[in-house]
């Protein structure tokens, strides 16, 4: 009987594509301008580039001694290598994505934990982030109530144009980031490009959809009643957070800190050691190129990679490829 391995590399997962109706035609797709990838669909919206969400969804190793074996197979057989100690999970806990909004988001929200228990769905609810990569002259973003907003206005507004007078709205720009918690009523449109995390949940109400039907002449259905109850009517106007920039610019600033995950955007002219003190991370690259070195391995990443780092390789270290500056977002699990 062969040994189970004492320590696994960085891991790399094949990209799911999803062609949802707001994405950006093939012809001008971000995934090909910023990342030089080849895009499979004529049009695409997200890439998730590590996800566990049963039954359908789950990451398959892309390259290396394990390529094949899918994300749910290493958490089953190694949760310790994976996790280490002090991380209680039965299933991997963020999804990593990223969001070419070409057209109109819905108007949205995502519940907690505890409504989602008390609502008989099997998931978990849903803290979310994004960071703007790209931002086009018509974006824009609808992030949480415009002050003195009452549930009773909401309510009347729920499923119509509407809504959208009601929310905070602002012109997004590259280098910022948006914290979403459970309850934050959201939307985007207009030409962006996004990295999103968020808790492993795919549980989303749909509070207005802009009207719009698919070619067959259907709508997407909307979750009133369920959204009515998600929504969190304290939450007021999401400011972003801002990367620093020129002499401002730090080696590391922290993006998001919530009770599922944070988010710290770093750049290197040469090199950094990433420890793995509690648990695993994940680096997503959103720029340059650099070479990821543990457990003997060296993983190349370029543009869009999303590598994660098992707790078991304790340090890791990342240096440019080209001795041209390299950003990543450094993303840990919290326990909360």
């Amino acid at each position: 009987m062969a040994r189970p391995p004492r320590i696994l590399p960085p891991l790399l997962f094949e990209p799911i594509y999803q062609d949802f109706v707001w994405g950006a035609p093939a012809s001008e797709s971000q995934f090909k301008t910023l990342f030089g990838r080849a895009v499979p669909h004529n049009r695409i919206a997200e890439s998730w580039e590590v996800v566990d969400v049963p039954p359908q969804w789950n990451s398959v190793v892309r390259f290396g001694p394990l390529a094949g074996r899918s994300l749910r197979y290493l958490i089953s057989e190694f949760p310790n290598l994976i996790f280490g100690p002090e991380f209680p999970a039965h299933r991997f806990p963020l999804i990593v994505k990223f969001l070419d909004i070409y057209g109109s988001l819905s108007i949205q929200v995502h519940p907690s934990d505890t409504l989602a228990a008390h609502l008989g769905y099997p998931s978990q609810g849903k803290h979310e982030a994004w960071v703007i990569l790209k931002a086009g002259p018509g974006a824009k973003i609808w992030a949480g109530l415009k002050e003195g907003v009452t549930p009773e206005q909401v309510a009347r507004a729920l499923g119509t144009n509407g809504i959208v007078d009601l929310l905070w709205e602002t012109v997004p720009r590259s280098g910022e980031s948006y914290y979403f918690p459970p309850g934050t009523v959201h939307a985007a449109a207009g030409g962006l490009f996004v990295a999103e995390i968020q808790q492993a949940s795919l549980l989303t109400f749909r509070l207005f959809d802009w009207n719009r039907k698919d070619q067959a002449g259907r709508s997407r259905p909307l979750h009133i009643e369920e959204g009515r109850l998600a929504v969190d009517y304290s939450q007021g106007p999401v400011l972003p957070v801002r990367v620093a920039q020129g002499e401002e610019c730090t080696v590391a600033q922290s993006l998001v800190e919530c009770p599922k995950f944070s988010i710290l955007y770093a750049h290197v002219k040469d090199r950094v050691e990433i420890d793995l003190k509690h648990s695993f991370k994940l680096v997503v690259l959103i720029g340059g190129r650099a070479i990821l070195s543990g457990a003997g391995e060296e993983v190349p990443l370029g543009p869009g990679d999303v590598v994660l780092v098992p707790w078991c390789l304790n340090r890791v270290k990342l240096r440019t490829m080209d001795g041209k500056q390299v950003r990543f977002l450094e993303v840990k699990p919290n326990a909360g």
